[in-house]
């Protein structure tokens, strides 16, 4: 019996609104089996594909013993406490959940939070999604440290609409109630509850209940919306499995939506899958929206893979990160500043992470003030840019501070200078069409992909693509690719054409007698770019007219080879060696010998010759005038008019060379596609027939 009701307890989201006593475990493990197996239908409170619909999430709030439990109880007729313990003891400990049928037809989805200091984590894990919350304070014990807390939180956590529900009203009387709502009163004044119906109820005689109901429905389809273009995200906070059916995962969808057969991932982990069953309330469904708490039923995934923290996504769309630059908010009775590097529990979605914040502003952040931090993770989480977070002191535990993420791939860096403030600020405020132009300045000359800007703001690829074709047709950004690879602004591609272009110039300063830089050679310098991005911005520099390309040499337009006196002795010198040998071809050690200067003298005019094309150096060192080689191939191509092999032994009867000179020479020739070889003969190359 004991095993039964365990398997009852862990899959409370997928049982009938009816709660089963011990001994109908195994009937409600059937009933379970059949929901699952049944064909999908749609929800008797409309089609679930309806976006119209409100699809909203009621969290409840407030200290242990408060009757938030028991509060749902009345409204819903669901249990939502779900484990063994929870129920032997009488106090939540985890998250429950249910869900409401309002008058006008929206059915809200509803999670119970723990109420004990204990359980903070766990509360905090099942505000996540929250669209609206009943802070619940019972008459006959007034305003708590949980109730404070717990509404702390609700701020931080940017919850902006929800009302009081004062439980057991039926054990004080008139005189103490209105005392309890006025201490409620102050307790709420400045927050988002502050102009919110103070309802009392009672749980036990039904006093209250019914003008709560009618209160939810009035306010409910005031709240927004969430039917944004954005890619599904759902933060999970339970995993556990079906026998037969596989794991499950459950968690209040943020944005997007999910449907059966849709391939999903599973981050951090890398994990893939794909969508065999939903489940939105107890009904089957085809398709669930943000706003909604679903059960998705997925394959090959193991349950112990998976953990409260973790995150169903869509694929390729979201990345972890382990570092954040967001604005912090203190709250005003946090102990004490926070200092550098302090220790702390961050949450966020519905994982705890274990994490170090640095202050960028100052030394330290005082109680009440707000401040742009970093924050560095013990473990990669995944984030957006506008995700809303709670620290909590390591030590003792107490809820200290929370805010906005802000940047969800910053550099590491322990302050802020003027400009990177700015641009944190414009991104914490801006619309998505700020955002998207503050994210691609702030990524430098390396630019920005789309597939970033989609992976740091959540939103669908065709409302991010919109948003840069128009930034590009007004001139503010520019794609360097067809498929958006890589996007700037103005100021970084200035920025990244003047790197290219001052890269050029030194090497030429540096090397006065070499007519330009390769192109692979300045590639090198420069491989953060992807090839086609780097042969843009070369074109951007040869119509601004900056630069020139002369072969595969680039060289900056003004640009001309210059010689010292002793220099142009030299090239004098060598030119006339050369000129003086005709096919008797010196090496380069002869060259040094016979001009009597160093080798490394010789080398650098070498090579200023060889990309002046006035030489060729053949391998392994024999030195040919430009000249020489045309007389040599024009030679060659005379011979193939009466023979159809050269050997060895005819190139040393046509030029004099020994062994040891043909050989190389015969390759060079093969190289540039003037002969080709043949076993041991060469003919002419195909291409010259």
């Amino acid at each position: 019996m004991q095993s039964n009701q365990m398997h009852r307890s862990s899959l409370s989201i997928l049982t009938v609104p009816v709660m089963c006593d011990r001994e109908e475990g195994v009937m409600a493990r059937t009933i379970i089996q059949i929901l699952l197996a049944r064909t999908f239908r749609f929800g008797k409170r409309g089609n679930m594909s309806d976006t119209g619909m409100h699809y909203v999430i009621v969290g409840t709030a407030g200290h242990i013993d408060h009757g938030k439990t028991e509060l749902i109880r009345k409204l819903t007729g669901i249990d939502p406490d779900r484990l063994k313990e929870e129920k032997e003891r009488g106090i939540t400990i985890d998250l429950g959940f249910a869900y409401l049928d309002l008058p006008e037809g929206n059915r809200v989805g509803i999670v119970d939070v723990p109420g004990h200091e204990r359980f903070i984590r766990n509360m905090l894990s099942g505000a996540t999604g929250i669209d609206f919350v009943l802070l619940v304070i019972a008459a006959d014990a007034g305003v708590m440290p949980q109730t404070i807390e717990h509404l702390h939180i609700c701020q931080l956590l940017g919850i902006q609409a929800g009302l009081v529900v004062v439980t057991k009203s039926d054990l004080v009387d008139e005189d103490w109630l209105v005392l309890v709502m006025a201490e409620i009163e102050l307790l709420v004044k400045g927050t988002f509850l502050e102009d919110a119906p103070i309802l009392p109820v009672s749980s036990i005689t039904g006093e209250g209940i019914p003008a709560l109901i009618e209160t939810l429905a009035n306010m409910v389809p005031k709240l927004r919306t969430r039917f944004e273009p954005k890619n599904f995200r759902m933060p999970i906070d339970r995993s556990f499995t079906i026998k037969g059916f596989g794991t499950v995962l459950t968690g209040t969808i943020l944005a997007g939506s999910i449907s059966t057969g849709d391939f999903v991932s599973i981050l951090p982990g890398e994990s893939d899958s794909r969508v065999r069953t939903l489940q939105v309330h107890h009904d089957n469904v085809e398709r669930a929206w943000a706003g909604q708490r679903v059960a998705v039923n997925v394959h090959g995934i193991e349950k112990q893979t998976v953990i409260r923290g973790h995150t169903l996504c869509a694929p390729d769309s979201f990345q972890t990160t382990m570092m954040l630059d967001a604005r912090l908010i203190m709250l005003a009775d946090a102990p004490h500043p926070l200092k550098y590097r302090s220790r702390v529990r961050f949450h966020c979605g519905t994982a705890e992470i274990m994490a170090r914040v640095v202050p960028l502003e100052s030394d330290q952040i005082e109680p009440g003030s707000s401040s742009l931090i970093q924050i560095r993770l013990e473990e990669p989480i995944v984030a957006l840019t506008g995700d809303r977070f709670v620290l909590r002191s390591y030590s003792p535990l107490q809820t200290i501070a929370g805010g906005t993420i802000i940047h969800v791939t910053p550099p590491k860096r322990n302050n802020i200078n003027e400009k990177d403030k700015s641009s944190l600020e414009i991104l914490e405020r801006a619309a998505l069409p700020e955002q998207i132009n503050t994210l691609v300045n702030m990524s430098g000359i390396k630019g920005s992909s789309i597939n970033s800007l989609i992976r740091q703001l959540g939103y669908q690829r065709e409302p991010i693509l919109d948003q840069i074709k128009e930034a590009i047709a007004e001139k503010q950004l520019h794609s360097l690719d067809r498929d958006y690879t890589t996007v700037l602004d103005n100021e970084n591609l200035e920025k990244l054409k003047a790197s290219i272009f001052d890269h050029i110039k030194n090497y030429l300063e540096q090397n006065r007698l070499r007519s330009g830089i390769s192109k692979e050679e300045l590639r090198s310098s420069f491989t953060f770019l992807p090839v086609s991005v780097f042969n843009n911005v070369l074109e951007h520099l040869l119509r601004d007219g900056r630069i020139q390309q002369t072969g595969d040499k680039l060289c900056s337009i003004d640009h001309s080879v210059q010689m010292k006196p002793d220099e142009r002795k030299l090239f004098d010198h060598i030119t006339a060696i050369l000129k003086s040998r005709q096919f008797e071809v010196p090496t380069m050690a002869e060259l040094v010998d016979e001009t009597g200067e160093s080798r490394k003298k010789v080398d650098v005019m070498l090579k200023m010759m060889v990309e002046s094309e006035q030489i060729i150096i053949v391998k392994p060192n024999l030195v040919f005038t430009r000249e020489l080689m045309d007389e040599i191939i024009t030679r060659i191509h005379d011979f193939f008019r009466s023979s159809s092999k050269l050997t060895v032994a005819d190139v040393k009867n046509l030029f004099g060379y020994s062994r040891k000179f043909a050989i190389p020479l015969l390759e060079y020739l093969d190289a540039i596609a003037i002969t080709e070889r043949k076993e041991d003969y060469r003919q002419l190359h195909a291409s010259r027939t």
